[in-house]
């Protein structure tokens, strides 16, 4: 009985992957890249720096938790490569936005397959916001659509539109 009761409940006690891998998948304020959302799984959590999933957790070199260094605003995630004078362009937008922006620059190696980008933009409640390689020429449409400064209907509204 003990076993049929465990197998019965477990989609209720063991579901990491809902509880890690929820995903914004139709916010409009997130800028979506057009990649294929990873399989939604209950039992396991498949990180991803996709926009709109949780961004993945990693342990840093010196013991503390990625996530403990994430700001109160957004949090820009930088591969070592990217130039500062990228950095400072994002900097300087989210600043003209109103928006508290803290830069980290991780070892990167064991990030690589957890943040395949080298940019990686994460909002105030832990979810990516934008992700990409190079920071784009003109990000102010960007930039208003991540912050909320702009009306864009999700796809699900669409439909209903």
């Amino acid at each position: 009985m003990g076993a049929r009761i465990q197998a019965a409940k477990s989609r209720e006690f063991t579901t990491l992957g809902v509880v890690l891998g929820y995903r914004y998948e139709d916010s409009p304020v997130i800028a979506h890249d057009g990649s294929r959302a990873p399989q939604m799984d209950y039992l396991n959590y498949v990180p991803s720096n996709r926009p709109g999933a949780r961004a993945p957790h990693a342990w840093l070199h010196d013991g503390s938790s990625l996530y403990d260094h994430f700001g109160e605003g957004f949090t820009l995630l930088a591969h070592a490569d990217v130039p500062e004078t990228v950095v400072q362009a994002v900097r300087e937008r989210l600043r003209a936005a109103g928006v508290p922006l803290t830069v980290l620059r991780p070892a990167w190696g064991a990030f690589a397959e957890l943040y395949p980008t080298r940019l990686t933009l994460v909002r105030p409640d832990q979810h990516v916001a934008w992700r990409g390689d190079d920071w784009p020429d003109a990000p102010d449409a960007l930039v208003a659509r991540i912050t909320g400064h702009t009306a864009v209907a999700s796809p699900r509204q669409k439909a209903f539109a």
